[in-house]
């Protein structure tokens, strides 16, 4: 009976370690597989011990160029002067992670803006094994946030004065431009109201809006001391009918015009 149940334990001690296996073997192959960000392991001296693929389309090395490289790299040369690689990992072994957001080099000696966090990484005893990196190219957003801003600035130069609303579309770096720009004023960013604002100096009245398709003034007139007199005739207010009913209400009241124009044809 003691054997059998031993048997049994060991039999599901192994399952659990093929699972875990399996598991690890997953997260393993996704985190490699993964570009829009960039994904490597250091050891606690600093030297690259793993290398995503989202940290080669990032940073332009391969895994045969990186591996057991210091991650200094990375970092300008006014940041590796400061010493920063170095503080960013003492940061992270005291406090647990260090984030940071600063500019970062790429083998071909391009800059881009990068956000990133350092995370440390121990063992079961809590003896520090190395650090995990993961960084994201922030080059694109943060073009877009000084676009923003700029276009606020400009925005308020032209005003005078600080508006108390502020209707934008859905676009992100807005939300971070005016945080810093605009922050003590409200936001709205509905689809409704921002399509109202783009419209909102447009002429309402329907004569200048018929108007808009005219050559000159004159040409409009001409146009409208002739038709003006029937538009409600066929104006019949779209939005309370439905569409049978709409195009059966047209249909009869082109057939009253074509009357109209038939008899007028006929006395003349």
């Amino acid at each position: 009976m003691t054997v059998i149940k031993t048997f049994i334990f060991m039999k599901a001690e192994d399952d659990r370690r093929r699972t875990y296996r399996r598991t690890e073997d997953i997260y393993r192959k996704s985190v490699e597989t993964i570009r829009d960000y960039a994904i490597f392991l250091t050891d606690p001296d600093g030297l690259v011990t793993n290398w995503n693929r989202g940290a080669q389309h990032i940073l332009g090395y391969t895994e045969a160029e990186i591996i057991g490289k210091h991650a200094r790299k990375f970092f300008t040369a006014e940041d590796r002067a400061k010493d920063v690689p170095q503080k960013e990992m003492t940061t992270a072994a005291a406090t647990g992670s260090a984030e940071d957001e600063r500019w970062h080099v790429r083998s071909d000696g391009s800059r881009f803006w990068a956000s990133g966090v350092m995370t440390a990484v121990r063992d079961d005893g809590g003896n520090l094994m190395g650090f995990s990196k993961v960084m994201r190219d922030m080059t694109h957003r943060r073009r877009d946030k000084k676009a923003a801003k700029k276009f606020f600035r400009k925005l308020l130069k032209g005003l005078r004065y600080v508006p108390s609303v502020i209707i934008t579309d859905k676009l992100r770096s807005y939300n971070a431009a005016k945080a810093d720009v605009l922050s003590s004023v409200e936001q709205h960013q509905q689809k409704y109201r921002n399509n109202r604002a783009e419209n909102s100096y447009r002429p309402t009245r329907l004569r200048e809006r018929v108007m808009r398709r005219f050559k000159s003034s004159g040409h409009a007139q001409r146009f409208l001391s002739a038709f003006g007199i029937i538009s409600s005739h066929f104006r019949l207010g779209r939005h309370r009918y439905s569409a049978s009913s709409y195009r059966a209400v047209m249909k009869s009241r082109f057939a009253v015009w074509d009357k109209a124009i038939c008899e007028k044809a006929i006395a003349i």
